[in-house]
């Protein structure tokens, strides 16, 4: 019997109604399903190392880890070798024909979702570099990084339509960025040591970081246009980015109340922004990571205005702390509190027009098995609401 058929359906045998889980593949850094190296495992090696067996659930991409880009360089002979994820995506952005590395990714990471009994629903990033200015060499690759983001989900789209009759890609989850553009050596009487003179972050504004962001959107999206052999405008259309709210003081998407607000002011500004690129923006509601910001004394945290409702279009849940944004564990091990709020977050969820999917996220895990019992978990969930 194939690993497909040993693995079970995803499309076939989960939940079948309402809000649908999917895995972020980020929870193995040596063997994601965009890695090239998968074909040297055999079914039990798959099933042990990169994705969880007996489990029907399906894929959140994530684009990409750093050794799956080193294991693509290699394979793509790139000299000299792309130090970073970011660096890769820059590189075959800016070749004549990228389609064909594209292509080449998006083929294996449709043949190992396969292997796994799944199909391909959204792609995952995080590329804090995405909302560089322009004039800088990271504000120069953001475009291009983008593009194959959107190329490789396109290509994944084109093949699930092909072959399964299923498109949902492209969903392109990004972070929107951080607030310190720079750091800078300043005389500080506090901070300053001998020969070693404090070094300070020098930030922007929300409205000018966010405007290079769209600006990168914008330059992206010219990039595809201008392909040779490139996409119909009904293919680029269907593009979403749905921007992850990101806890703390360091990143441009922060909480849901101020920083969503700024974002709100900027994506309806129809001076600054065009319409093709307005029509990509959305938001990625992060469960724990809304709860960080959540206002214990209200319900206020649901009267969004309808644009931030239709613009809501993906979702992550993950086991998490309720002091602080230190990592992922098992949803098992979360506390009756937490559970109680994730299902109210989950209820608001299925309650919105466009957004079908809630992702588990659990990077860098430990185990498989604390893996699939999180999904499992999350399965179960989805089911209960549904009774």
């Amino acid at each position: 019997m194939n690993a497909v058929n040993r693995a079970g359906s995803a499309y076939e045998n989960q939940v079948t109604a309402g809000l649908q889980p999917a895995l972020i593949s980020s929870f193995n850094p040596l063997y994601s399903l965009a890695s090239p190296l998968l074909d040297s495992l055999s079914d039990e090696e798959f099933f042990e190392w990169a994705w969880p067996s007996g489990v029907s659930i399906d894929v959140d991409l994530y684009l990409m880890m750093q050794n799956d880009a080193l294991a693509w360089a290699h394979r793509f002979h790139i000299e000299p070798v792309p130090k970073t994820a970011f660096e890769f995506f820059a590189w075959i952005g800016r070749v004549h024909n990228p389609k064909f590395y594209w292509a080449q990714i998006a083929e294996t990471a449709y043949k190992n979702a396969l292997r796994a009994g799944s199909k391909i629903v959204a792609t995952t990033s995080f590329f804090p570099e995405v909302n560089a200015g322009p004039g800088s060499k990271l504000g120069e690759d953001a475009p291009y990084v983008f593009a194959s983001l959107m190329g490789i989900a396109l290509e994944i789209a084109e093949l699930q339509s092909v072959h399964m009759g299923f498109e949902r890609v492209p969903t392109i989850q990004s972070v929107a960025g951080s607030v310190v553009t720079s750091f800078q050596h300043h005389v500080d009487l506090l901070l300053d040591k001998a020969g070693h003179p404090a070094l300070h972050a020098k930030r922007d504004s929300d409205s000018r970081l966010i405007q290079n962001l769209l600006g990168n959107v914008r330059r992206a999206l010219e990039i595809l246009g201008r392909l040779p052999e490139g996409y119909s405008k009904k293919q680029i259309t269907q593009i979403r980015i749905p921007w992850e709210l990101e806890p703390g003081n360091l990143y441009v998407f922060r909480d849901y109340h101020d920083s969503l607000k700024s974002f709100e002011i900027e994506i309806g500004d129809l001076n600054k922004v065009p319409a093709d690129v307005r029509r990509c923006m959305a938001y990625n509601l992060d469960i724990p990571h809304w709860c960080l910001c959540e206002n214990e004394s209200s319900d206020a945290e649901f009267a969004f205005t309808q644009s931030i409702q239709d613009r809501i279009c993906h979702a992550h849940i993950s086991g998490h702390s309720e002091r602080g944004h230190f990592g992922d564990f098992s949803l098992k091990r979360i506390t009756t509190h937490q559970q109680k709020q994730f299902k109210r977050w989950m209820k608001f969820l299925g309650s919105l027009k466009n957004c079908p999917y809630i992702s588990l996220e659990f990077e860098a895990a430990k185990r498989m098995k604390d893996v699939r019992e999180s999904v499992e978990t999350l399965i179960e969930w989805l089911q209960e609401a549904e009774t």
